[in-house]
């Protein structure tokens, strides 16, 4: 691409700014935004500790802002809040189309904060793997922040009624069709982000939202080496065991070319399982046909399958651990386990 274009490019880019900037009809002054800046920095601490939020609308990160916020001995007030949402609300009277300026004002909060060595909590959906690793979680931690990763999972579908109620609630609009496009790009995204090294991150929070809040994965950087600390089993996030026969390993889903997911088990075979069981309930299909491969860090990457899974009936009802089970998750090969070209 020639100079000549690409200087037409940027104009263009900067001309359709200008006519989205304008089409905001509320300006703040200068000093309503700095009293706003100066009050969303004044509580929060200076221990120089970062929560960077991963998930899409109405997955409940709120909650698991909180929750990770109370694991560190912290409480909100400790931090400043980097979200637009909360600049549209409070300095553009909840005004969409004043995204523009919110972002510039944001920026500049995110900014100062970084300078004043603030605890801060980055509260986005990390749709961007590219840009959110390198522009919020590596800046971060190139300035000497402890990063604490906080993902939370949901599906499309169990959100849509809680994204509907919060707007009728506090007038806050999400438009369904690019809340869609969030969950599906965060299926190949959010496997990347629990695969980043510790020279972006310290901790990661992994949260399963899809029924109640649960903590299924919590990894700490341990002389600049991941370590598994715990994972979900028998109802709550326990110690993990490392090393041994039962180290647990990841994996994640492949269909048509993308990965979908993490899946923590000790094998191919019962991550398959686990799998079928989210896969069936995600996409009501009573067939599902899949490959699964691991990323366990160090691991060779390999991929497994083709799968063929369903949802079966049992015979009899079992009873296990308070719940009554009348269905299992089925998976069997389809062709030769290995890799896939």
């Amino acid at each position: 691409m020639s100079s000549i274009y690409i200087f037409q490019f940027f104009i263009y880019i900067k001309i359709f700014l200008y006519i989205i900037y304008k089409m905001c009809d509320i300006t703040p002054s200068e000093k309503e935004i700095s009293e706003f800046l100066d009050k969303r920095l004044s509580s929060a601490g200076t221990d120089k500790i970062a929560v960077v939020m991963v998930g899409g609308p109405g997955s409940g990160k709120s909650s698991g802002k909180s929750k990770t916020i109370s694991y560190l001995k912290k409480e909100i007030k400790d931090f400043v809040n980097i979200d637009p949402d909360e600049i549209i609300t409070s300095l553009f009277s909840l005004n969409r189309n004043c995204y523009v300026p919110a972002g510039i004002i944001n920026n500049k909060s995110f900014e100062k904060a970084i300078h004043d060595n603030k605890n801060i909590v980055f509260d986005g959906t990390g749709k961007n793997f590219e840009w959110y690793s390198e522009n919020v979680i590596k800046r971060l931690k190139d300035n000497k922040y402890n990063v604490n990763l906080v993902i939370v999972t949901n599906n499309f579908n169990s959100v849509i009624k809680r994204i509907e109620e919060r707007e009728k609630k506090e007038g806050r609009t999400v438009n369904l069709q690019y809340a869609s496009e969030v969950y599906e790009t965060l299926k190949t995204a959010i496997p990347k982000y629990i695969d980043l090294k510790c020279d972006f991150i310290d901790k990661i929070w992994l949260y399963d939202n899809s029924d109640v809040l649960k903590l299924i994965l919590y990894i700490s950087c341990i002389d600049g080496q991941k370590k598994l600390l715990c994972e979900y089993i028998s109802g709550t996030c326990e110690p993990a065991q490392i090393g041994g026969k039962n180290k647990k390993r990841h994996f994640t889903v492949v269909m048509g070319g993308k990965e979908h997911g993490l899946y923590v088990s000790s094998t191919p075979s019962s991550a398959t399982k686990k799998a079928v069981t989210k896969l069936c309930a995600e996409r009501k299909k009573k067939k599902v046909e899949f490959h699964i491969r691991e990323i366990t860090q160090g691991s060779k990457k390999k991929t497994y399958g083709p799968y063929v899974g369903h949802i079966e009936k049992l015979n009899e009802p079992i009873e296990l651990k308070g719940r009554v089970i009348k269905h299992k998750p089925v998976a069997k090969l389809s062709g030769k386990s290995g890799k896939k070209k």
